[in-house]
């Protein structure tokens, strides 16, 4: 079954089984025209369209996904069912929700054994203790592995790798700073070469409080 490509009526239609034609005549080209589909390094299939000689790279799951399933509740993301990503067939396709799609991403196939894995079990176990640890912010250790911040997120509250546990139990920050305690930060900070970090360690605070208010962007008036 083909329907018109969202976007592209009457000059690109998708199939119900992830092909995309082109009905429409142009230039190097012609109508029936089956499009070669680039496998990103990602594992995702894509389709270069044109209209009026622009081009744009489309995925091509979400074309399949847009022309044959309602999305009722507005969901961004397409799911994989079988975690296959180059079979676009529609049964293996839904929209998912942002949270759905983390989570949709970890079932079944755990950590190392799934093969677009950038992790493996020893490296989720430290970022888990060094969420534990408070040190960092999810984007700091984000970075340190080469991962994006929901990963890591994921990894905090349980919902990815979660075979190595549920949600971290970080050591709670409950201390709040005082004028006395910004002004000999500043001091340690700008006197004696201490780093945010272990003056963050110090007074029992994040990273990111201490370094705000050595800036002057909190506690400005002192």
């Amino acid at each position: 079954m083909w329907r018109d490509v969202v976007g592209y009526k009457g000059i690109y239609q998708v199939s119900d089984d992830g092909q995309v034609k082109r009905i429409a005549r142009g230039q190097g080209t012609y109508p029936g025209l089956v499009l070669k589909k680039n496998r990103r390094p990602n594992g995702y299939d894509s389709v270069e369209l044109w209209d009026n000689s622009v081009n744009s790279r489309r995925s091509v799951h979400r074309l399949v996904a847009q022309a044959f399933i309602p999305n009722l509740e507005n969901k961004p993301h397409v799911h994989h069912k079988n975690r296959v990503r180059h079979d676009n067939c529609v049964d293996n396709l839904e929209w998912v929700s942002y949270s759905e799609h983390l989570v949709a991403d970890d079932r079944e196939m755990h950590g190392e054994s799934n093969g677009m894995s950038k992790l493996i079990e020893e490296e989720v176990l430290e970022i888990r203790d060094l969420i534990a640890a408070c040190d960092l912010t999810l984007s700091e250790i984000a970075d340190k592995y080469c991962v994006r911040k929901p990963t890591v997120a994921g990894i905090a509250n349980g919902s990815l790798w979660s075979h190595l546990g549920g949600p971290v139990e970080g050591r709670r920050r409950t201390k709040k700073l005082s004028a006395e305690v910004v002004e000999f930060c500043r001091y340690l900070y700008y006197e004696k070469d201490y780093t945010q970090a272990h003056l963050a360690k110090m007074a029992g605070v994040h990273p990111n409080t201490i370094s705000q208010a050595i800036r002057g962007e909190t506690w400005a008036w002192l």
